[in-house]
């Protein structure tokens, strides 16, 4: 595959929850040298960190080395940021209006924008800060729209990697605004 070829939108999302103990450090290490020969732009998903050490220290690790975007509850941002101890695994016990002091120093430190996601998702480049206020109640209860979303951001951030939050904000109200259409109550 040409990464340079004209038409082709790549971008690589990924979720420290998705190695084990011992894998940990080998994928990370293999994933970050394919990614800097591909030059993509990176989504970091810190799914449940907080509850799992492996998962904490690795998404700490993948900070360090400049995602385009951070995307979690604000459970797991809070964790990211200020080091709390997180939810109930990829389950949020915090409201993104708790994480936003976290997010924001998370953006600021690492040159990454963070979205936050809960009732009212929060996007942020560590000095600006939009919130969408779409979406429905049943996202929270539906299992892997975290891991959705976060692809999702990919998607957009491939199409526009010249501004992540654009791209961001574009995941997140295409999401958002689907669950509204797809919600029998809403």
């Amino acid at each position: 595959m040409d990464a340079g070829r004209p038409g082709i939108a790549l971008a690589q999302r990924r979720d420290p929850g998705a190695f084990a103990d011992d894998e940990a450090g080998a994928a990370a290490e293999t994933s970050q040298t394919w990614w800097q020969k591909l030059r993509r732009k990176r989504v970091l998903y810190p799914a449940a960190i907080g509850v799992a050490p492996v998962r904490t220290r690795l998404a700490h690790d993948l900070l360090r080395q400049g995602p385009a975007v951070v995307r979690g509850n604000a459970s797991e941002l809070l964790v990211l940021g200020s080091g709390g101890s997180g939810g109930r695994g990829a389950d949020a016990v915090h409201d993104p209006e708790d994480a936003l002091e976290a997010a924001r120093e998370v953006a600021r430190r690492s040159g990454a924008v963070v979205a936050v996601s809960g009732a009212v998702d929060v996007v942020t480049d560590g000095d600006r800060v939009v919130r969408v206020e779409h979406g429905s109640p049943l996202l929270a209860r539906v299992t892997g729209t975290g891991c959705l979303l976060a692809a999702l951001v990919g998607a957009c951030l491939a199409v526009a990697p010249e501004d992540p939050v654009a791209a961001t904000l574009a995941a997140t109200w295409w999401l958002t605004l689907a669950a509204e259409d797809a919600d029998p109550l809403g």
